[in-house]
């Protein structure tokens, strides 16, 4: 384990010093399972505790050291977050209970949750750290390649989180977690183009997005990306999924778009607005451009003597 006592632990986040370590090794576990893991890979991680234990040195020009401190500082608040519920409380034959003297009472609810959002925070904004690190020294970690995060599905129009805010027009602050969080929802909506456009129009710019496409597609990709993004964050600020997203009891990372109308009754939601009118533009070049696109113009001619056709007459 990267954080081996409450020293290392205090480096990373307020606990008492009086803290059994045992008492928060359970959650520092999960922590490090569930998400950095997921972020650097088991096979980096398993190289790095080596590199704790003193088993195997670190070659030469690899900095080890500086990607262990960002990896603790991820895991530590994020183990007390887990770990807050059940460390503010005591099980025994009473029962649950909790702890009281004359100078100390228990921290109010409010508290313990501003507490524990804190803490999420941190430890997040931590993992955020490690996967610019890593991208920064990729040459120098070649494990990081194993790691399920650098495995997912990438979208085709909107690559990566600085695709997402400088194409897209969406403001997420760069962050890859987020667009990571985003990642299923715009391959959904990337499937869902081969029914919404015209048949093969979504091949064909899926095909020539990364070579030389004519100015028309261009025009088509540039509106596409900024429909996909802002169709993301519409969804992202309805009132249901922030409703949804807000329900108690679930420890993620909360990708958080904040509307830009307080008032949505009254003006709508600017991102669908931004969304329909981008869509509408691909549109219009698609069926203005329609050879272009491969799309066939000529409309059958009507058949006015087919024996099933009769006239009625009155």
């Amino acid at each position: 384990m990267l954080i081996a006592n409450i020293e290392d632990l205090r480096r990373t986040i307020k606990v008492n010093a009086t803290l059994p370590f045992e008492t928060v090794e359970p959650y520092l576990q999960y922590a490090t399972e569930h998400y950095l893991q997921r972020y650097i890979g088991k096979p980096l991680y398993l190289s790095m505790v080596d590199y704790v234990k003193g088993d195997v040195p670190a070659a030469d020009n690899v900095p080890m050291d500086e990607l262990l401190e960002l990896c603790k500082q991820a895991i530590g608040p994020l183990a007390v977050a887990l770990g807050t519920d059940e460390l503010s409380i005591m099980i025994g034959d009473s029962g649950h209970t909790v702890s009281k003297s004359d100078t100390k009472t228990p921290a109010s609810d409010a508290k313990i949750l501003l507490a524990k959002e804190s803490a999420l925070k941190r430890g997040f904004d931590a993992i955020e750290r490690v996967i610019v690190f890593l991208e920064e020294n990729s040459d120098s970690f070649p494990l990081w390649e194993q790691a399920p995060y650098r495995k997912n599905a990438s979208c085709v129009f909107l690559k990566n989180a600085q695709e997402f805010q400088s194409m897209g027009f969406v403001d997420i602050s760069y962050s890859r977690l987020t667009y990571e969080k985003f990642t299923p929802l715009l391959l959904s909506l990337e499937y869902s183009l081969e029914s919404w456009l015209p048949a093969g129009v979504a091949k064909l710019l899926a095909s020539v997005i990364n070579g030389n496409p004519t100015p028309e597609q261009k025009q088509v990709i540039r509106s596409l990306r900024v429909w996909m993004a802002n169709k993301v964050a519409q969804i992202h600020t309805s009132k249901t999924t922030r409703e949804q997203r807000s329900a108690p009891g679930a420890l993620e990372f909360k990708a958080l778009i904040r509307p830009v109308y307080s008032d949505g009754a009254d003006n709508g939601n600017f991102y669908e607005e931004q969304a329909d009118r981008a869509f509408s533009d691909a549109l219009q070049v698609i069926n203005s451009n329609a050879a272009q696109f491969g799309i066939d113009t000529l409309a059958p001619a009507a058949e006015f003597n087919k024996i099933e056709n009769k006239i009625f007459v009155v």
